[in-house]
């Protein structure tokens, strides 16, 4: 990444407000054409503006993985539990859009899936 790259994205005027660190990864998912992984609703709103798209957050990622079998439902629990171990109710805890996000890879596996009676696919 440059200096050119930064400044790039520094230009708009929704990025000034943001902080180093939202900066340098909007600057980075610009350059690599990805997705940015944020919590910053100012980070999040700024992104398209820049050229990144999607912006996406730590629910979004779960969801994923769930929804394509790398985490179980049996991890749910343990990951908000450790989630609001480090994060205090005040500072922003993310514990209703991750249950929210689990429902959503739920329904969305069911409809993928269909209905499994015993092991196999009903039919």
């Amino acid at each position: 990444m440059t200096l050119q790259d930064l400044q790039a994205v520094t230009a708009q005027p929704e990025v000034r407000k943001l902080g180093r660190g939202e900066v340098a990864a909007l600057a980075l998912a610009r350059k690599l054409r990805s997705a940015v992984l944020t919590e910053d609703r100012g980070a999040r709103r700024a992104a398209p503006r820049v050229g990144v798209e999607p912006a996406q957050t730590t629910p979004h990622l779960l969801g994923w993985l769930l929804y394509e079998g790398e985490l179980t439902d049996g991890d749910v629990s343990a990951i908000i539990s450790e989630h609001e171990g480090r994060i205090a109710p005040n500072r922003g805890q993310l514990t209703v859009y991750l249950r929210r996000i689990h429902e959503e890879a739920c329904r969305c596996r069911l409809l993928r899936d269909g209905p499994v009676i015993q092991g196999t696919p009903a039919g």
